[in-house]
Order: structure tokens, then C-alpha cells, then sequence
């Protein structure tokens, strides 16, 4: 069967996968509640399976929203970062099926994202430009601006991937991903290694990159271990960092499929930018930003945060906030980083 805008065939659906829709309202709702049925049509396996497909129908009841303050209460940011870059994902695959090339597809796609959150500004925000003339996303919409920036500069649209054939598989796996999965894919989480089985999460930030850490990166599809140099240099604790990080790992693998890819390197070596790459620059931000984002650099004395500071070479790339600006929107408040850490680690 062809799949059409109101049906899909699935031939395998794992615990990890789900299916994605996009509704467009056209108008307003008049009345208090929009209604929205599935039908769902499998055979079943074993002894079941002589009585033949079986269907079922799934209604469910949604309230609208009264106000828009009550709208924008009721978004969920992750979920809607993740069906936008669903949607990125399917335009820019369109985009090369028509015979766009692999990188300058991605990098067209990468542009319009922050196009769309300024729409998201000027449909949602206040209504009159704040101080220079930049919109402002509302509070709650601040998990989206995050994830929308990684979007643009990591692994799914930006120069992460070195081959095609990586970005098409990242790709063909996100879309199917069900929401916690396609989250992680989308917004890596970042653990620092405290001693023992003890890791505490920090924003996934280069400033993070502290050789007398070990780091566990946790991006979906692949996990990497980062072990400082000042670490390395006493090798019964990197022992037992390292340990403890293969032991995060599995557990963090539990239950996907394909199982993650784990990457274990220590800092310096050419395996280290995978990692590196995925964390956003920071360091390029005046100090007080970078306290206000990554509160645990304000514990560094004046000559290693010089030290912290002096690793990082010149680049191009922008900082979130510089990318906001850029948009052009006010940065969402510092304390909304928090959001990058997965309490349920």
C-alpha cells in the first residue's frame, strides 16, 4: 500500500519508535474541545492470528485554549522542537531527492530555523520589540529556542557528520524515534563524573572541558566518554572513572535500538572533537554569561579559568546567544540551561 495523508503502513514498530503527526489549523475553534480519531489495523501473531486483522478506533478529546496566555501554557517546547526538526529533516530529504546537494540542502535548512522561531516570537511574544528592536520568545517556549540551536549547528543539520551516508542513517532513525528517544538525538545530555557510581549533570557547554574531569556525553545514537588530561596523568582513578562510565553507558543504552555507539578517548586526541563539536561554545561569551549558563566556572580561580579559556581555538561558530541575536531575538533567561540536564539519570 501507498501511503497517503491520512494513512501510514508500518511493518515493524519497536518500543523506541512512534509515529508523527502534523495537524495545520485553518480556523479558529469555535467550541470548547477539538476531537481527533485513529484507526489502527494489525494482524495478530500466534494462535490469534487464523481470526485476521483486528481493528481498533482511537478517539481522543483535547480542550482548546481559551487565551493565548493559555496557549502558550499548554505547549509542550520539547515535543514541538521535536516535531520541527521533524519536519526540517523531511524538507531537507525532499530537498535532496530533487537533486539539491547533501550539504547545501542542510545548510538551507539550518538557515530557515531561526526564521521560524522568530515567527514563534511575533505570533506568540510581546507584542512590541524589546530593547533593540529584538523580539522575545515567551518564557516557556525557552526549552524550543535551545533545542531549535542545536538543530542548526549539531549533527542533524549542521558539519558534525563528515559523510552522507551518517547524516541519511541519523536521519531515517530520528524521524522514527518516539519522543524521549528523538529528544536525546536532538539535545545531548552531559555527566560529569563525581567519584564512585556518582555523575551530575551539567549543560552540554564547552566550558565543561576541564582535564581534571571525566565526561559522559550521552547524543542518542552515540555516547562518548571524555577523560581530561590532568585526569589521565594518575591512572588508578581514570581506572575507575572509566569504569563507571562504561556502567553509565549500559544502563544509558538500555532498551534502544540499534544500541548507541560508545566512544571512549581521552582529551587532546583526534577522537576528542566527536565530542567537542557537540558542545556549544560558550567560551565565546563575556564572563558573566558564561557564570549565569555554567554556573560552575565561577568556581575557578583566575589562572585556570585562563587555562579553560586558552584551550579553545577561533571559530566562526556563534554562542547561543550570539545566534539569537543574530535571529534577530533576546537570548531566553540563563537559568532556562538547566533544561539541558536529564534529572533522570
Amino acid at each position: 500500500e501507498e501511503h497517503t495523508p491520512n494513512a501510514v503502513l508500518v511493518r515493524t514498530l519497536e518500543p523506541q519508535q512512534a509515529l508523527t503527526g502534523v495537524f495545520k489549523l485553518l480556523e479558529e475553534i469555535q467550541s470548547d474541545y477539538a476531537y481527533f480519531q485513529f484507526v489502527a489495523t494489525y494482524v495478530p501473531v500466534g494462535a490469534e492470528a487464523e481470526a485476521g486483522p483486528v481493528t481498533r478506533v482511537v478517539t481522543r478529546r483535547l480542550r482548546t485554549a481559551p487565551s493565548l496566555e493559555a496557549y502558550v501554557g499548554a505547549v509542550d517546547p520539547v515535543a514541538a522542537a521535536v516535531v520541527s526538526a521533524k519536519l526540517a529533516v523531511l524538507h531537507h530529504q525532499r530537498a535532496v531527492t530533487r537533486g539539491a546537494r547533501e550539504g547545501h540542502a542542510a545548510a538551507k535548512q539550518a538557515a530557515g530555523v531561526g526564521g521560524q522561531l522568530l515567527e514563534v516570537a511575533r505570533a506568540l511574544g510581546p507584542a512590541e520589540p524589546g530593547p533593540r528592536q529584538l523580539r522575545s520568545l515567551p518564557h516557556l517556549l525557552a526549552p524550543l529556542a535551545e533545542r531549535m540551536f542545536q538543530l542548526a549547528r549539531g549533527a542533524m543539520l549542521g558539519d558534525i557528520l563528515g559523510h552522507t551516508d551518517e547524516r541519511r542513517t541519523l536521519h531515517a532513525r530520528f524521524l522514527s524515534a518516539a519522543l524521549r528517544p528523538a529528544d536525546r538525538m536532538l539535545m545531548p545530555a552531559l555527566m560529569v563524573w563525581r567519584g564512585g557510581d556518582d555523575f551530575e549533570p551539567l549543560p552540554p557547554m564547552d566550558l565543561a572541558l576541564q582535564s581534571r574531569d571525566l565526561l559522559v556525553l550521552d547524543h542518542g545514537t552515540d555516547i562518548f566518554i571524555w577523560v581530561g588530561m590532568e585526569l589521565s596523568m594518575d591512572p588508578p582513578r581514570a581506572a575507575e572513572g572509566q569504569a563507571a562510565a562504561a556502567a553509565l553507558s549500559q544502563r544509558l543504552s538500555r532498551g534502544r535500538f540499534p544500541q548507541p555507539v560508545v566512544r571512549a578517548f581521552r582529551e587532546g586526541t583526534s577522537m576528542a572533537r566527536y565530542m567537542v563539536a557537540r558542545l556549544a561554545p560558550l567560551h565565546k561569551d563575556p564572563a558573566q554569561e558564561q557564570e549565569a549558563r555554567f554556573p560552575p566556572v565561577a568556581l575557578l580561580g583566575r589562572e585556570a579559568r585562563a587555562a579553560l579559556q586558552a584551550k579553545f581555538l577561533p571559530t566562526d561558530e556563534p554562542s547561543f546567544s550570539e545566534w539569537m541575536y543574530r535571529i534577530p531575538l533576546l537570548p531566553t533567561a540563563p537559568d532556562t540551561f538547566t533544561l539541558f540536564m536529564d534529572k533522570a539519570i
